[in-house]
């Protein structure tokens, strides 16, 4: 049987003691560091693709990479702590 991914964050980043919380790979999960800062795997892949367009010569394809990753950043809903909704701005 294949185990699905899983990743455990530190408890001390939610202010939870004794307690692991378990990560599903595929969703958005946000780590808030002290200053505030949120980062995710998603946020870093989109940043790469911008990049990356950075580099096409292809005009089309450097606007299509650049629109999706504006539309994936504008429509991403991120938590903070499991109780508070924000829309995220980078």
């Amino acid at each position: 049987m294949e185990e699905s991914r899983r990743s455990y964050a530190p408890a001390f980043l939610y202010g939870i003691t004794n307690k692991k919380i378990e990560l599903k790979y595929k969703l958005n999960v946000i780590y808030q560091f002290q200053n505030n800062y949120n980062i995710s795997t998603e946020d870093k892949i989109l940043r790469n693709m911008y990049r990356i367009s950075n580099f096409t010569t292809n005009l089309q394809e450097r606007k299509r990479i650049i629109n999706s990753v504006n539309k994936e950043l504008k429509s991403k809903i991120t938590y903070n702590n499991g109780s508070s909704i924000f829309r995220k701005v980078i």
